[in-house]
């Protein structure tokens, strides 16, 4: 059989790699109830090889549930390190800056009142000088009768009065900002703005406010932000593909132990990734961080399932190695010395060396 479906019997073999090495690394985050971030950065490139060879051929329903497992595993590793990393130093860092900010921006606040009431104080006294000003003194020739042309005029005719500066410069503010309007939401909005209209030259000045943050902090949050994004297309992928409804049409004896189980979703621990008969459990939300595991035990039983139709064996079906003593002799007739770090056939990999020896 390995002969005659020698491309899927290997696409297999690279599906139930990625599970297991997957369930490995999962294994001793559990066992810590942590995310060791640097152990999932060593599968990336090995998934990616993985999904690059399921998508580059052309394959039948049943095969395509494979690629939506893929994106699966690839989605819930992403999420689970947006979990751990939002629960780790980064939650701590955002709320030390969000603590700080809103210290801050209250300050801006107030000083743009400050200055605001200041100007209205300083307009108002304007104002008052304008009214209590005297009326200007009469030309030299004080001689001449009231009316006449020589004399300086106290006051403007009665259709233009003088300006008002407060009503000017009231006439140029912008309207305020009514809730709903501004960008600044939740706590950061200081507590007598929540539900009242803010003048526009407040909210510009609580806009303004800007902080310094370290590298570490800045690389944590592009990571959250690109581990967010690519969890949830991957994530859109593999529902496209791998559901209930695929596993009850290609996978019906792994749907039968998934929909039949008593497990809960905390006991990932609980079934053997070789056991063919137990109970499983449909993984939950990713967005827990958690779910790994039960990612794991479902494409091992999905592997297992769909293999026996082609002789797939797993790991017992593998053609191991020849020792050098057991190869067949070479082109000329006799047993070749194989050196060390190459094939039998004499090939020297890269990296290694007649001179070095491999580890």
């Amino acid at each position: 059989m390995y002969h005659k479906y020698g491309g899927l019997i290997a696409r297999l073999e690279l599906v139930d790699a990625l599970v297991c090495f997957t369930y490995a690394i999962w294994i001793r985050d559990y066992a810590k109830r942590t995310c060791y971030r640097t152990s999932w950065s060593t599968i990336e490139a090995f998934l990616a090889w993985c999904k690059q060879k399921w998508l580059s051929e052309e394959v039948i329903d049943a095969e395509r549930s494979f690629i939506g497992l893929i994106y699966m595993i690839e989605g819930f590793i992403y999420a689970r390190k947006v979990a751990y990393l939002a629960e780790s130093q980064l939650g701590e860092d955002v709320a030390k800056l969000y603590d700080s900010m809103r210290v801050e921006v209250d300050q801006a606040a107030t000083k743009a009142e400050q200055a605001h009431l200041s100007t209205d104080l300083n307009l108002g006294l304007m104002a008052q000088k304008a009214q209590g000003t005297p009326p200007m003194l009469p030309s030299p020739a004080s001689i001449a009768p009231t009316n006449s042309a020589n004399s300086t005029p106290t006051t403007r005719d009665e259709g233009t009065p003088l300006p008002h500066p407060a009503a000017a410069s009231a006439s140029q503010q912008r309207p305020p900002l009514l809730p709903g309007q501004h960008p600044i939401r939740g706590k950061l909005l200081p507590q007598r703005y929540r539900e009242a209209p803010i003048p526009a030259d407040t909210m510009d000045a609580m806009l303004s406010v800007t902080s310094r943050v370290s590298l570490p902090f800045l690389q944590n949050i592009r990571e959250q932000v690109n581990s967010t994004t690519a969890a949830a297309h991957c994530l859109r992928e593999a529902q496209a593909t791998l559901n209930l409804t695929t596993l009850v049409r290609f996978f019906p004896t792994t749907f039968a132990r998934v929909i039949n189980t008593t497990l809960l979703p905390t006991e990932e621990y609980e079934p053997d990734i070789e056991d063919e008969e137990g109970e499983l459990y449909w993984p939950g939300q990713s967005i827990t961080g958690e779910g790994l595991g039960w990612v794991c035990l479902l494409g091992k039983a999905m592997i297992k399932e769909f293999g026996k139709a082609y002789g797939y064996k797993g790991v017992d079906g593998v053609v191991p190695k020849p020792k050098p003593e057991e190869a067949g002799p070479g082109p000329n007739g006799f047993h070749s010395q194989q050196r060390s770090g190459s094939t039998p056939q004499g090939y020297t990999p890269r990296g290694n060396s007649a001179l070095t020896t491999p580890p």
